[in-house]
């Protein structure tokens, strides 16, 4: 019977679980935030580093200059130790922003290639 002949209303209805894909677009817009908090850290952290240098490096000149007053340079290593205290920090931060990993080692690489300290 054609449609509107027996005065009945037909429908056609096609369902779709969104659900999933729901999910997925909130997981991309998380994990893309926390890209972005990462690339922030990052470059808030290298900020910080390159200042705490400027610190650390006056810290050490000023208490080189009070060797002779002893008093006073207790403060200048005083500063120099927040400075190393604000430089682990700073790699806190960058282990984060996973740009760099705190779990780095220094390693002599002259035994296993093969060269010794005399040969230097």
């Amino acid at each position: 019977m054609p449609a509107g002949v027996d005065d009945k209303k037909r429908f056609i209805v096609s369902l779709v679980d969104i659900t999933h894909t729901r999910q997925q677009e909130e997981q991309l817009r998380r994990a893309q935030k926390m890209d972005a908090l990462g690339k922030l850290t990052g470059g808030i952290a290298h900020d910080y580093n390159n200042m705490l240098g400027v610190v650390v490096g006056y810290a050490e000149l000023l208490e080189t200059a009070l060797i002779s007053k002893p008093n006073l340079a207790k403060y200048a290593d005083q500063i120099y130790r927040a400075a190393e205290r604000g430089g682990k920090l700073t790699t806190k931060l960058l282990s984060f922003s996973k740009q760099e990993d705190t779990d780095s080692q220094d390693l002599n690489i002259n035994p296993v290639i093969g060269l010794s300290n005399s040969n230097l």
